[in-house]
């Protein structure tokens, strides 16, 4: 049984020199249990997939947890839709630029960089609505209406979504690739406005909201148990184990000291603050491929 549903943000306790507000990074709304049933499905999507002929392993996505030390030779063009929502022409009011748009697309090409992944831009719309803006939130009526509305394109297509939400800790939350059949509207990412470079979101303003639940939009899980245990939550063998999400951007992390390995602090899917992200392992890359081979089908390309 699969579940519809997204990844959504907890809340954070981060310290800086300046005013700060407790945001939330991410938070799965999943069990443990009901993880496993995903991923369950999931595998047993890419051997239908292989029997049928449909779908075939390539070098990067050898493996399900995928180990790949091939240079990219391709692209994998996504192309994005970018829906702001607003209730006044103004930046605190939700109108954000369209240079705000541009560097948050430059953005997550640089933090893709290193896989084939490229990012484009196709279009950008402005909805001026008081409700979405403010009220848009996991599951809401609102944010099914909103979808229904605005989504284009198809699996291949990132329909981005900019609000500032009904919980204003809320920093954003997106679907994994597998729920596209049962809800293509529902497909995308929703980010909080002010999480854009350069955004009023302090700590979390240089665009890697958008970079972490992009990464769930392709796949990825979140490199922390969130059970808080010392055992593996992402199927991904090159992330060491870690039992809690971080905070702020430590020296160092290891909470699980009995495994080897530390925390992955600088890992695009941990919760650490946005100057501390800077890398996806080759595995999550690995797994990235093959989740969008077998669900979103991007064209590819030489670069």
């Amino acid at each position: 049984m699969l579940f519809r549903g997204v990844i959504v943000c907890a809340s954070l306790t981060v310290a800086f020199a300046v005013p700060y507000h407790n945001y939330t990074r991410c938070a799965n709304q999943y069990s443990s249990t009901q993880l496993q049933a995903i991923e369950a499905q999931y595998t047993q999507d890419i051997a239908a997939a292989e029997t049928s002929g449909s779908f075939q392993r390539t070098a990067a996505t050898s493996t399900i947890s995928g180990e790949s030390s091939l240079a990219p030779k391709q692209c994998r063009t996504i192309r994005v839709a970018w829906h702001i929502i607003y209730e006044s022409e103004t930046v605190p009011g939700g109108y954000i630029s369209d240079k705000a748009v541009k560097d948050s697309i430059d953005a997550i090409n640089k933090h893709y960089g290193a896989t084939e992944f490229r990012f484009v831009l196709d279009r950008t719309t402005r909805t001026k609505n008081k409700a979405w803006f403010n009220k848009v939130d996991v599951r809401s009526p609102l944010q099914d209406d909103m979808k229904k509305q605005l989504h284009v394109g198809d699996a291949r297509t990132l329909n981005v979504y900019t609000v500032n939400f009904q919980n204003s800790d809320t920093l954003g939350y997106s679907p994994y690739p597998q729920f596209y059949a049962q809800a293509p509207w529902d497909d995308g990412v929703v980010i909080k406005h002010i999480t854009v470079p350069g955004g009023a979101a302090v700590g979390f303003n240089e665009g890697k909201t958008l970079t972490h639940e992009v990464g769930h939009w392709l796949g990825l899980l979140h490199v922390f148990n969130e059970d808080k245990k010392c055992a593996d939550w992402d199927f991904v063998s090159d992330t060491p184990v870690q039992s809690t999400w971080t905070d702020g951007c430590p020296t160092s992390k290891d909470s699980c000291k009995d495994l080897p390995g530390k925390d992955s602090i600088h890992n695009f899917m941990d919760y650490s603050t946005d100057v501390c992200l800077t890398e996806f392992t080759p595995g999550q890359i690995a797994r990235m491929y093959t989740q969008s081979d077998l669900y979103r089908k991007f064209s590819q390309e030489l670069c």
